[in-house]
């Protein structure tokens, strides 16, 4: 298995940037969020891998949100959480672990 961490803005996801260039060409990839919100970042993320031939693209959250605003479905998450579209919810992580998740 291989981590790569990708960057993006996620008010304005134009340039999609990963940590190191690696061949997915019939791999299988699970993208990983802390929060689904409305599913466009997750949906932005698929970018920079559709340029090679992946076996399988799978989606994992920790927290999802009901109300996704975006086509995305995910294949694997840790809890959902029906919310109104003002409540936020913030996973906080202290080097990498995950120490909560807080609706606010």
């Amino acid at each position: 298995m291989q981590l790569i961490n990708l960057t993006l803005d996620k008010k304005h996801p134009g340039e999609i940037t990963l940590s190191q260039q690696v061949d997915i060409t019939n791999k299988v990839i699970v993208l990983i969020d802390d929060v689904a919100n409305s599913g466009k970042t997750i949906l932005y993320s698929l970018k920079p891998f559709l340029e090679y031939h992946p076996k399988k693209i799978q989606t994992l959250a920790l927290v999802e949100r009901t109300h996704k605003i975006f086509p995305v479905n995910l294949d694997y998450k840790g809890l959902s959480v029906a919310t109104t579209i003002q409540e936020h919810i913030f996973v906080e992580v202290k080097d990498e672990d995950i120490m909560g998740a807080y609706l606010t």
